[in-house]
């Protein structure tokens, strides 16, 4: 394969899915192939800062996509661990998540069950934002169904501090 030579950009895409895919073992199926693949790429060494420029936790973080800059949504890391499929990077990126990153559309549920898998995979569950992550869900609950704030809301309308 790496003899003849790539007619098209996608040529080189399936090379390099086809090489690390083999490197690593997932070559059970081509989704397979793909599917791990795409969230090792995603994977990221956690640079980043909290306000005091003091490094953040977790060792990883799952990036959206290169464009997206240094930063992991936990919707993204969360399908990207199941992708990945590795308990270390799974404890890791989820140790990476904080609060400002939670507090919209769904992803405090995605929180809480990546915080499950974590606590399967062998990792310490980080119970203060845990509980931050529920009392959100709990607040914008309207007979029982989540009902998620609108783009753009007031600062007030967040949950800051849970006991």
């Amino acid at each position: 394969m790496f003899a003849s030579p790539a007619r098209h950009l996608y040529d080189a895409q399936v090379a390099a899915h086809l090489a690390v895919a083999n490197a690593k073992g997932w070559n059970g199926s081509a989704v397979e192939a793909i599917l791990r693949n795409t969230s090792f790429f995603l994977l990221r060494r956690n640079l980043a800062r909290d306000a005091d420029h003091q490094p953040r936790d977790g060792r990883y973080i799952f990036v959206s996509g290169p464009g997206y800059g240094w930063k992991q949504w936990v919707s993204d890391g969360f399908y990207t661990a199941l992708g990945l499929d590795d308990p270390e990077k799974t404890i890791e990126a989820n140790r990476a998540v904080f609060w400002t990153r939670m507090d919209y559309e769904d992803n405090a549920q995605y929180y809480l069950i990546w915080a499950v898998l974590m606590r399967r995979a062998g990792g310490v569950v980080n119970e203060p934002l845990v509980r931050r992550a529920y009392a959100f869900i709990r607040q914008h609950e309207r007979d029982g169904l989540y009902v998620p704030l609108p783009p753009g809301r007031p600062q007030s309308q967040r949950v800051e501090d849970v006991p």
